[in-house]
């Protein structure tokens, strides 16, 4: 399983949005349990305030839930993890513990558990954000 980064710009309700930003990491192939190993760097000079955690898959997960943590600097931002329940393929959460992604910071993301039948398969995360 390939994990790979992409920046992009985000839309909010009605159109593009200015404001926010919107980084996703993507996981080619069946899903498993791993620790991020790409580490984004903020290097904007500003702190970003992170809004939503978005997930998708392919290929539903089956038998488990797909659960996802992110972190800055190895720690962990969500009381409540990123979740694809078992048999969906979307999952969200925005309630962000710990929003501040301040420069220098380091973002990455660990898939903490698979689905316990069918893993799920190409699975991306996408992290929106407040520009600053």
């Amino acid at each position: 399983m390939k994990e790979e980064a992409i920046n992009s710009g985000a839309y909010g309700f009605g159109g593009p949005n200015p404001d926010l930003g919107q980084i996703s990491f993507s996981f080619a192939g069946n899903c498993a349990v791993q620790n991020g190993t790409i580490k984004i760097p903020n290097c904007t000079q500003l702190t970003k305030t992170i809004r939503g955690i978005y997930l998708s898959v392919g290929t539903a997960p089956t038998g488990t839930s797909i659960i996802v943590d992110v972190n800055i600097n190895s720690d962990s931002i969500c009381f409540l993890k990123p979740t694809i329940p078992d048999g969906l393929t979307t999952g969200y959460v925005d309630e962000i513990q710990k929003p501040l992604w301040k420069h220098g910071d380091l973002l990455s993301v660990d898939i903490d558990q698979v689905g316990s039948t069918t893993s799920g398969a190409d699975l991306v995360i996408s992290i929106v954000f407040l520009k600053g």
